[in-house]
């Protein structure tokens, strides 16, 4: 399953001096929260994010380094349909699922996108929508009322949107023979006769149009915070490296002199990856090696420091902040006491907290282990 989000537009109708993917919402750029939500999924084969030409080169340079080296990045066509075909041209070959979303909507969430993927199995092609709530009217060119719409049965289309590949080459093939240039990929595949299925969405998985828009966003943002905030969870990682020579060690960080290094893949920092398995445990995330396998080339002697900081931002997106961390490495040498405060300040600096919670105990003792709770 491959993921196409669509933030090529130019927002014209908002009013701006920036199109409204890229204006600061509760901190952050609009587009940021779905980005985030997709490229931490492991829902995921890849991503393809798909800008305005001018905005390309700026997210090419921070979306290269370490785990968002995942994602792709295009320039959008004129319209959204073209968009779509130059996000197409950057999936892999082999993808057999595509999934479409407007960055648009920040607060979707991983409940939406399974969902959908549940729903897109049944026929091939899905599309997530709410139940219209509001009475419906139809006007006369004067703008009087003409008649009262039934909404029995009707919904507001959504994104995400998703669809075998297969069908979605086939839906844009047609449009284009045609001379079509639709808003709305399942449009298309309903236009040649296929079924589309529809799954459930969310109301406050809206499209941000207005300036007031952002108001209610920020605030539905706030609330589920909150809401997570209030949800106290533990976590514990344990992590073992052998000495291996020739190697740098570095714990915690910090590049610590001795004859020996650790062996693995990264730069086998077990105090950092201790933490953050405590942390992707406790938010019910699984391990490090279920989201930076040491079968993948890209986390090939990646700082260990990365994969915190992108394990703290995996967290967050959640709606979890560690409060307190509580790290112990147990060995016979070499001495750690030196270098306790550097590791403090990194650890802190990483997870966002105030040096005097992120904090780290050391043990000495026999053989080489590294523990973690959060």
């Amino acid at each position: 399953m491959w993921a196409i989000l669509v933030a090529g537009g130019t927002g014209t109708r908002f009013g701006a001096q920036v199109p409204k993917q890229f204006l600061p919402l509760a901190g952050r750029q609009v587009l940021e929260y779905a980005l985030e939500l997709f490229a931490a999924s492991p829902l995921f084969e890849g991503v393809v994010l798909v800008l305005p030409q001018d905005f390309v080169s700026e997210w090419k340079a921070r979306l290269q380094q370490g785990p968002w080296s995942r994602v792709r990045v295009t320039a959008g066509g004129l319209t959204r349909q073209k968009s779509v075909q130059k996000g197409l041209q950057l999936v892999d070959g082999q993808a057999e699922w595509i999934l479409i979303h407007d960055v648009a909507r920040p607060l979707v969430t991983e409940e939406i996108l399974r969902r959908t993927l549940a729903g897109v199995q049944e026929t091939g092609a899905a599309v997530t929508a709410v139940p219209v709530a509001d009475t419906l009217k139809k006007s006369d060119e004067r703008q009087y009322v003409q008649k009262t719409v039934s909404r029995d049965r009707l919904y507001q289309i959504q994104t995400p949107q998703a669809f075998s590949k297969s069908l979605l080459d086939e839906a844009l093939e047609w449009a284009e023979a045609k001379g079509m240039d639709a808003t709305d990929e399942a449009g298309l595949v309903e236009g040649m006769g296929h079924k589309v299925r529809l799954v459930e969405g969310s109301v406050a998985n809206f499209k941000i149009t207005r300036a007031e828009d952002l108001e209610m966003a920020a605030a539905l943002l706030e609330k589920r915070k909150s809401v997570m905030s209030q949800e106290f969870r533990i976590g514990e990682g344990y992590d073992v490296h052998a000495f291996v020579p020739g190697r740098d060690l570095i714990l915690g960080g910090v590049k610590v002199p001795f004859e020996q290094g650790l062996q693995g893949h990264s730069d086998a920092d077990a105090l950092l990856h201790a933490i953050c398995d405590a942390m992707l445990g406790a938010a019910a995330e699984g391990d490090l090696g279920k989201h930076f396998p040491d079968t993948d080339p890209q986390f090939k002697g990646v700082s260990s420091r990365v994969l915190l900081a992108e394990v703290t931002r995996r967290v967050q997106n959640k709606g979890f902040t560690v409060a307190n961390v509580d790290a112990t490495v147990v060995c016979q040498r070499p001495k750690l006491a030196p270098h306790i405060p550097q590791m403090r300040e990194i650890i802190a600096a990483a997870l966002g907290v105030p040096i005097a919670l992120g904090y780290a105990d050391f043990a000495g003792g026999s053989g080489s282990a590294w523990r973690a709770a959060s």
